[in-house]
C-alpha cells in the first residue's frame, strides 16, 4: 500500500480529517511532548487553523499518518504571535515567505508502514510544493530534534534571531529558517524519497 497526499486549505478538509489530523497533533504535543495546550476533548485545535491555512495531509491505510501546517506570513503566525523570542526582533510580512508548524507523525502507523519514512516524505512534499508555488522561504518553529534530522536529511537551513535554543515547555525549540533557492533545488532533485511512488490526491 502507497501513501494518499492531500495539500489543502482547512475550509477544503473532509470532517475526518480534521478529526485524525487533530487527534495526530494531540497525540503528538500532549501526550508525548507534554506541552500545556488549550485542547476540547482530546483534540489540538488553535487559533491558527483557520480557513485560509493549508496543510500536507499524508494518508495511509485510510488514515491520516502525518500532517503539516503552512501559513503565509502575511497572516497571522505563530512565531511572530505566540514565539517571538525565537525570532528575537526579526520579522515577516510576505505571502511567499511560509511558516511550517504542528509537524506530526503517527508513531503506531510509521512501525506498520516500514517501506515509508513519513518524516522525510513531508520534507520532500513540503519542498516540492514551496517550488510549484513560487515561495521565497519556509521558517519554523521547531525543535533541535528536527534540526538534527534536517541535518542528517541534508536540507540547508539555518538558524533565526540569536540562535540560541530556548525551553518551550519541555522541549528545545529554536526558529529556522529554509530558503528555497538553488541549494534546496539540489537537494530536492538528488533526495532518495524523489524515488517513491506516492499518489497526489490534490
Amino acid at each position: 500500500m502507497e501513501p494518499i497526499v492531500y495539500i489543502k486549505k482547512y475550509s477544503e478538509l473532509t470532517e475526518k480529517q480534521k478529526l485524525e489530523m487533530h487527534t495526530l497533533r494531540y497525540d503528538v504535543f500532549v501526550r508525548r511532548l507534554r506541552w500545556s495546550l488549550n485542547t476540547i476533548n482530546q483534540l489540538d485545535i488553535d487559533e491558527y487553523d483557520r480557513p485560509d491555512a493549508k496543510y500536507i495531509i499524508i494518508e495511509y491505510e485510510g488514515k491520516v499518518a502525518a500532517c503539516w501546517r503552512l501559513l503565509h506570513t502575511n497572516t497571522p503566525y505563530m512565531l511572530k504571535n505566540t514565539f517571538p523570542e525565537l525570532l528575537q526582533g526579526e520579522s515577516f510580512d510576505d505571502g511567499n515567505v511560509v511558516e511550517l508548524t504542528r509537524f506530526a507523525v503517527d508513531r503506531e502507523i510509521s512501525k506498520r508502514a516500514t517501506h515509508i519514512n513519513f518524516t522525510e516524505l513531508l520534507f520532500y512534499l513540503v519542498v516540492q510544493y514551496g517550488f510549484e508555488q513560487g515561495y521565497s522561504a519556509f521558517i519554523t518553529p521547531t525543535t533541535t530534534g528536527i534540526e538534527r534530522i534536517m541535518r542528517h536529511v541534508g536540507i540547508p537551513n539555518h538558524r533565526m534571531g540569536d540562535g540560541k535554543i530556548r525551553m518551550l515547555e519541555h522541549t528545545k525549540s529554536i526558529a529556522l529558517r529554509v530558503p528555497i533557492d538553488s541549494a534546496l533545488r539540489d537537494w530536492f532533485t538528488n533526495a532518495t524519497i524523489n524515488q517513491h511512488r506516492l499518489d497526489r490526491a490534490s
